[in-house]
């Protein structure tokens, strides 16, 4: 693994899907002259009653309208956008089928439908609709901006990225199109172009609360957390109940390892939001690297109680259970966990931990090795049938299970993949050394000690003094002096007990290979 990245925050995407024309038209068709004058009544109430704000009783003026009037198109149009502003939006997508089977040229009409299509999360059909606009010759900002963003709700981020483009060059000073053409190019992991484009957009709208967040976000993407920092603050200033702000900016607290900022801030965020089950499963992991186990269960517990089949925090919840010794508690989450994913080797293997952890070596393989069945990838049921090996002294099945577990493990790039690496390099050092092989262990604890410092310097988390301690031994055990002297200095400025490290450092100093040095 010859570096550590982290994910960074995920960035929003704008969705504004505005009618390219007023809220209501006029029109009729011939009826006989009394019904027209009374449909032509209602429409016009309809108008008024839509044009206040009275979204409810414009459609009631209008049903009257078209039940006076049914060739009235521009009522069906009129009906369609109220029902459109009340969320109705099966009713207003029936109401322009009809308008677009009396008018089917009218561009207009398509692009409302788009919308409407889009609100429901029908991307596909929303965007044919956008497109037979194009080909009718519409060629209005609104089409082309809203064109973009269900292009990228459909995952089509380069063909968005074109359709932002013409939006910017119909209206150059839209803050929303830089904005959501700077979200593309976050998309596309391009974010120090977006970051440009969320510039343009501040200056051309000082008050964007969503293109300062994304622009933090861009920052956050490339390592500048200052800069981050003081953009998510100018969002906050802006809009202070945005609660995406809070969660990015509690995530970036975490990544950097300031853990209690991270939990303020995802705190801000769940009361923002407080039936968010995921917030809590956030908070839960940044507990957890305190560690404060207690609070981890809490906060995993609250979002159980959300979704209550989620067995991946149970398996969290099961493994803060373990770390406080409440057995039967992590067991019982653990089980039912795989009563929930039975064929899971993911879960296989961390009850195999358990087992582990509590002396029952015999039920742990049997675990690992089901685990192993079910996912031949499982680089944690490799990892811990190798422990159990360590532990009853098959020393070279160990350092098998162990080299598996890194080559799997290597294929993943998270903190947690990372920190996992390390575990996995220094448990074969150990067995290594445990078979003379004190070069290959030394290699090993190199390539953690490497590992590790990239996760510290990303995380500020504290450095870990026993992987100096045991290359200080592994030194000694080749004769190196002065390089376990200065390792065993780095290993007690860390914490590592002087006194027992300088015995054993001693004990292999004065072995016959070493007296003639």
């Amino acid at each position: 693994m010859s570096s550590v990245r982290y994910p960074v925050v995920l960035f929003s995407l704008l969705a504004l899907f505005a009618s390219s024309c007023g809220l209501f038209g006029s029109g009729g068709e011939e009826i006989s002259e009394a019904q027209r004058l009374q449909a032509d009544s209602h429409y016009e109430s309809g108008i008024e009653y839509g044009n206040a704000g009275n979204f409810e009783g414009a459609v009631i003026q209008l049903d009257q309208a078209i039940l006076l009037n049914p060739g009235l198109t521009n009522a069906y149009i009129a009906r369609g956008r109220a029902r459109a502003e009340l969320n109705r939006y099966p009713e207003a997508i029936e109401d322009y089928n009809v308008a677009i089977e009396n008018v089917p040229e009218n561009s207009e009409i398509y692009i409302d439908r788009a919308v409407a299509y889009s609100r429901i999360s029908e991307y596909k059909t929303a965007l044919a609709d956008y497109d037979k606009a194009v080909e009718l010759g519409n060629d209005s900002f609104s089409l082309h901006l809203n064109r973009g963003t269900t292009l990228s709700r459909l995952g089509k981020h380069y063909e968005a990225l074109k359709s932002y483009d013409t939006a910017i060059e119909i209206a150059p000073d839209s803050s929303l199109a830089w904005t959501n053409r700077g979200t593309e190019y976050a998309r596309l992991g391009q974010p120090r172009q977006a970051i440009e484009e969320f510039r343009k957009a501040i200056e051309l709208d000082p008050e964007n609360a969503e293109a300062f967040f994304n622009r933090g976000a861009a920052y956050a993407a490339i390592g500048r957390y200052d800069d981050a920092f003081i953009h998510l603050e100018k969002a906050v200033q802006i809009d202070p109940d945005n609660e995406k702000v809070f969660h990015d900016r509690g995530t970036i607290y975490g990544e950097l390892g300031i853990l209690y900022q991270s939990t303020q801030n995802l705190a801000e965020s769940i009361a923002r939001d407080p039936d968010n089950a995921e917030l809590y499963a956030q908070r839960a992991e940044v507990y957890k690297r305190m560690p404060n186990h207690e609070k981890a269960i809490r906060d995993l517990s609250s979002a159980l109680q959300l979704i209550p089949d989620n067995a991946g925090w149970l398996v969290e919840r099961g493994d803060s259970w373990l770390a406080l010794e409440e057995f039967q508690a992590a067991l019982n989450d653990y089980n039912t966990a795989l009563e929930l994913q039975p064929t899971s080797g993911r879960i296989l293997a961390r009850r195999g931990t358990f087992w582990k952890e509590t002396g029952h070596y015999d039920r742990a393989i049997v675990d690992f090795e089901d685990a192993i069945i079910m996912d031949t990838r499982s680089h944690e049921a490799y990892g811990g049938r190798g422990e159990i090996f360590s532990l009853v002294g098959d020393f070279n099945r160990a350092i098998a299970d162990f080299t598996e577990a890194i080559e799997l493990n290597d294929e993943n790039d998270t903190v947690d993949a990372a920190n996992q690496e390390v575990d996995y390099f220094k448990n074969r050092a150990l067995a290594y050394g445990s078979v003379g092989n004190h070069h290959q262990a030394l290699t090993d604890l190199n390539l953690a000690i490497n590992i590790h410092e990239q996760i510290v310097e990303q995380t500020r988390d504290p450095k870990d003094q026993t992987l100096w301690s045991l290359r200080a031994i592994a030194k000694a055990e080749l004769c190196m002096d002065e390089e376990a002297l200065a390792d065993a200095n780095i290993a007690e400025e860390l914490g590592a007990e002087a006194a027992d490290l300088n015995r054993s450092l001693m004990a292999i100093r004065q072995q016959p290979k070493c007296s003639g040095n």
